[in-house]
């Protein structure tokens, strides 16, 4: 876990149940001193997990750190590649801003939903898919 710069300290007893975490986060954040690595820490123990999100204006491979991305083909055809080794469970959502010139979600060789072929997103349409161990589904 990366270490956060301390605002100041206040001192939060160890929370063994979701109850106690909520209420330790709620007394972190109304507190004017606020120990940022504490504050952290909760939102860890409350399995809260903020996913990244980036934005592609040219062709891109997914790897699996990503989870949302935002492909732009405004300026020219974009093909957003699934990772060719994808880790069972990883989950990916695509969506196209601008379908100007194209966007394509290749499969990179593993099936999405039974089919061998790569999907093709318009304006605004948005698919999230998830890796089973053999193939891609729409979820």
């Amino acid at each position: 876990m990366a270490n956060y710069p301390v605002i100041s300290r206040q001192s939060i007893p160890n929370a063994g149940d979701i109850t106690t975490d909520v209420t330790n986060f709620n007394n972190i954040l109304s507190s004017s001193d606020i120990d940022v690595q504490q504050a952290l820490d909760t939102i860890d123990n409350l399995n809260i997990y903020i996913t990244p999100i980036s934005i592609k204006t040219s062709s891109y491979t997914v790897t699996s750190s990503d989870y949302t991305i935002i492909a732009d083909s405004s300026t020219q055809a974009v093909t957003i590649n699934l990772t060719a080794t994808p880790i069972t469970g990883q989950t990916v959502i695509i969506k196209c801003k601008n379908q100007l010139n194209g966007v394509t979600v290749g499969r990179n060789g593993k099936n999405i939903d039974g089919e061998a072929n790569d999907i093709t997103l318009y304006d605004d349409e948005v698919v999230r898919l998830q890796y089973d161990g053999t193939e891609w589904w729409i979820i």
